[in-house]
């Protein structure tokens, strides 16, 4: 069995990689995976009575890679990088040292930063409108820059795993900043509203026999209709079922979202040869927010294709009923074989009631055959929750009692 604890690395710096390996050892975890670039997040660290927010600095690589490793566009530099250079070579040392495995768990096209300073990377709605979160994979230029940060990330040499996460299509809905919404936002309409009609991902459609023009004026007009028509006060909002019966009903539009699919894939399978190449083990996670995971293809996700391609696939199974984790486990176990999903968990008390009704839902995971599992994240755990990586961990044999 494997228990991995994920970390932000403000965390380690704040107690020093040292004292942190020696804490989370003690946790009885067999790995901790330390975020390499991230997203922007304003985080309640609610162990420490001073400064308990921490405003992450959006976008920017935390640890130190060479300007030679890109060949055009780059994360920028963080503070970490520039003031602790070798804050993640303390943290493997260390970690090694406990017997422990280092993961790089890294942000790829989730990067509000990259997308604002350069907009003609990002995702463009129907409308022509940038989402300014999410680069788009159809981009020769983001693939170019994904290939470059994953080979980058394995060159360090620090990292046993590298997780390539949000490879894929970013639905609308950033959930910072301060979002304002009066119209029907449900996973129809989100879907729609979040498919990339740039020039690209027309192009891509055109190659494939797709009228991509075509598609993209049919989801203005029904988005115009939904949102301004004369029952759009009035029903009820979605709540998934639609989709299928709106795919099988616009051919082109089925051969649109599949044809994401194929971009999602080709570039994942690009990224995970160069964690290859640097000889460290690729994992991709599922679908960062089109969730459950059955929806996935809403962000070009095809779990049977990325579970394919990656050594490991991660699985963000994060509900507080159990049912519900069951029900995503056993989908995941339609395209991807035990032995390579991670289950992965929260230490959020909106997910767990208690430690006996985590456990519950490892148990669950490890009778379906899975031996990997993963718990989010060390600094915004309180100290109760915290202790309950000891009970999984002892629950699970990867610590003694």
């Amino acid at each position: 069995m494997d228990l991995t604890l994920f970390t932000y690395p403000w965390d380690i710096s704040r107690v020093g990689p040292e004292r942190y390996v020696e804490e989370v050892a003690a946790l009885g975890v067999t790995a901790v995976a330390v975020a390499t670039v991230y997203h922007s997040a304003e985080v309640i660290t609610p162990r420490w009575s001073s400064d308990a927010l921490i405003t992450a600095e959006p976008g920017v690589a935390h640890l130190p890679l060479p300007a030679a490793s890109f060949d055009d566009i780059r994360p920028p530099e963080g503070s970490l990088a520039r003031d602790e250079p070798d804050l993640y070579g303390r943290l493997t040392r260390a970690a090694n040292a406990a017997g422990l495995t280092v993961t790089g768990w890294t942000v790829a096209l989730h990067q509000t930063t990259l997308a604002t300073e350069h907009p003609e990377l990002a995702i463009r709605t129907c409308h022509g409108d940038v989402n300014t979160h999410g680069l788009c994979p159809a981009n020769p230029r983001v693939a170019r820059y994904v290939e470059d940060l994953a080979g980058a990330i394995a060159a360090t040499g620090l990292f046993d795993t590298v997780l390539l996460e949000s490879i894929a299509y970013l639905n609308v809905g950033h959930g910072h900043p301060h979002e304002l919404w009066a119209a029907r936002l449900d996973p129809v309409t989100k879907a729609l509203f979040s498919l990339c009609f740039c020039e690209h991902c027309l192009r891509r459609a055109d190659d494939e026999g797709i009228d991509g023009e075509s598609v993209r004026e049919w989801v203005a007009q029904e988005l115009d209709r939904g949102w301004n028509g004369p029952l759009s006060v009035v029903r009820e909002d979605d709540d998934g079922t639609e989709a299928l019966g709106v795919l099988v009903g616009n051919d082109e539009l089925l051969a649109y979202v599949q044809m994401r699919l194929g971009v999602v894939a080709d570039l994942a399978r690009v990224a995970v040869s160069k964690v290859h190449e640097g000889d460290a083990t690729a994992a991709l996670s599922s679908a960062v927010w089109a969730r459950p995971l059955w929806t996935s293809w809403m962000q070009g996700v095809d779990p049977g294709r990325l579970g394919g391609i990656a050594d490991v696939y991660g699985l963000q199974a994060y509900y507080p009923e159990t049912g519900l984790v069951a029900r995503e486990i056993d989908h995941a176990l339609r395209f991807v074989p035990a032995e390579k999903l991670l289950l992965m968990q929260t230490l959020m008390r909106g997910h767990h009631r208690s430690l006996s009704d985590l456990i519950g839902k490892v148990d669950l995971a490890v009778e379906a055959g899975v031996r990997s599992f993963s718990l989010y994240n060390y600094g915004m755990a309180p100290t109760p929750v915290l202790e309950w990586v000891r009970g999984v961990a002892e629950h699970l044999g990867t610590r003694s009692g």
